[in-house]
């Protein structure tokens, strides 16, 4: 995007925007301090937002691609694994004070050396990555979204993608194609996380598998839902429940097509229904 276009688009009134370092404490609490851009440069044609981290870091979704292209040993998904259950409990800690952290998922969070955590701020993220192709923003940002969700709804939805991929190393809504994948999430066309690994407890997954449903079944589909008339349940996701679960970031084959095969034609029957009723 070059400067003109940048201008036109309205996006510096979001250089400004702010976002938080999260720092955690012994008692599992989080202090939040606002963090913001500091500048903008033109180069090359395009746009550079910048600012300053204090700490040197990495990024929790470039940790997540690693994964997702060529697997990784257990060290690392035991350090993924944490990395991404603290980064929910971060969001929930800002929910319960208020922040508008505006959770996106971990294209959003950058994991500081000192323990601390960058929330990037997200209008201004968002926006950046929506300006890259559709496959890149899915699989960086729309995979991990319900796009019409609002306020905890929202964050709930995104909670559960990272939940899920945590217990099956896999994404619930991962076509790339967002039009194909909001008629996913209305139709709930995901493998819930039992039958991909048996291993997690039924209360997580109860709760991952809920909050995977969110929005389901809506008539408008592109209509926003706010946090008022989207009514799911107040709980956090269970995180401790992970560590009864036998393996991580595991998905088992045999019974996944044994779900799959029924939820094929389950799904192909709503559609059908859908595209030639007359009601």
């Amino acid at each position: 995007m070059t400067g003109r276009d940048f201008a036109k688009s309205r996006l510096y009134q979001y250089v400004d925007e702010v976002g938080y370092r999260a720092f955690p404490d012994e008692k599992g609490d989080f202090t939040f301090v606002p963090w913001t851009f500091s500048s903008t440069e033109e180069k090359d044609n395009s746009i550079y937002v910048q600012g300053t981290c204090p700490q040197p870091g990495v990024s929790l979704i470039e940790e997540v691609d690693k994964f997702l292209s060529s697997g990784g040993e257990e060290t690392h998904k035991l350090w993924l694994k944490n990395a991404l259950v603290t980064f929910n409990r971060a969001a929930d800690a800002a929910l319960g004070k208020k922040l508008p952290i505006g959770v996106v998922g971990p294209a959003q969070c950058i994991l500081c050396n000192d323990g601390s955590m960058l929330f990037l701020p997200p209008t201004l993220l968002t926006r950046a990555i929506e300006s890259r192709s559709k496959e890149v923003y899915s699989r960086l940002l729309g995979c991990w979204i319900h796009p019409v969700l609002e306020g905890a709804c929202s964050l709930r939805f995104t909670q559960s993608v990272c939940g899920y991929f945590i217990g099956t190393g896999s994404l619930p809504y991962d076509c790339l194609d967002t039009e194909k994948r909001m008629e996913d999430y209305r139709d709930k066309n995901f493998v819930p996380i039992q039958y991909k690994n048996p291993s997690v407890s039924p209360l997580l997954a109860q709760s991952i598998n809920n909050y995977l449903s969110v929005g389901a079944g809506k008539q408008n589909i592109s209509v926003k839902q706010n946090t008022d008339s989207c009514v799911i349940p107040g709980t956090e996701i269970p995180w401790e429940e992970f560590e009864k679960t036998d393996k991580l970031f595991f998905t088992n084959e045999t019974s996944v097509k044994e779900y799959t095969l029924k939820l094929d034609k389950k799904i192909d029957t709503v559609r059908f229904v859908r595209k030639y009723s007359t009601g």
